[in-house]
């Protein structure tokens, strides 16, 4: 069975055919019901999805301050999770409410590395001790971008992006981190 974007295609590919059918509307309105049903269904998987990725993401970075308490930065994948801006977004917002002084980076990923078509999610966050450095997690955000392709925004402290390449996400972990090299944390 097709998960994600192939069964997203597939359902839109179906729905466009029986609008074109030649059928009696009573038929066409049975039909409508079904394709319906799996449309509901689709989209409720697609929550529970999110809903699991955005608690992986989340403890995901617990995890590693817990592991390495005296470790002030984690830049690196989000295991598990894939190219889900909302997850990026909540375990952000969990550092900068529960983790407020550490310096973050997180990569998630959609599609396998070196093919057409994949995703990149990644994003930022820098506390205001960074800030005041003159670190900024639009430039950070903006370095990464550079790599992986497409863009990034946000405001303060922390910065979303999408990027296109996947198969250069390990390049970008690497900018990201160097990026972080003339700052003291």
């Amino acid at each position: 069975m097709m998960h994600g974007s192939e069964k997203e295609a597939e359902v839109k590919s179906v729905q466009q055919e029986l609008n074109q059918l030649n059928i009696s509307a009573i038929t066409k309105g049975r039909f409508r019901e079904r394709v319906a049903k799996v449309v509901k269904a689709q989209l409720d998987e697609q929550k529970a999805v999110q809903k699991t990725e955005m608690k992986l993401a989340t403890e995901a970075v617990t995890k590693f301050f817990d592991k390495n308490k005296d470790e002030k930065v984690f830049v690196g994948r989000l295991p598990g999770v894939g190219a889900n801006s909302k997850a990026v977004g909540e375990a952000l917002n969990s550092v900068k409410a529960k983790m407020a002084t550490k310096v973050v980076y997180l990569f998630a990923l959609e599609g396998e590395e070196g093919k057409e078509g994949g995703k990149v999610v990644h994003g930022c966050y820098l506390p205001e001790e960074a800030s005041k450095q003159g670190a900024s997690a639009t430039d950070w955000a903006s370095t990464v971008s550079q790599v992986v392709g497409g863009k990034a925004g946000g405001k303060g402290a922390t910065c979303i992006g999408n990027g296109t390449e996947p198969g250069k996400v390990d390049e970008a972990v690497e900018a990201a981190t160097r990026y972080l090299e003339r700052f003291k944390f």
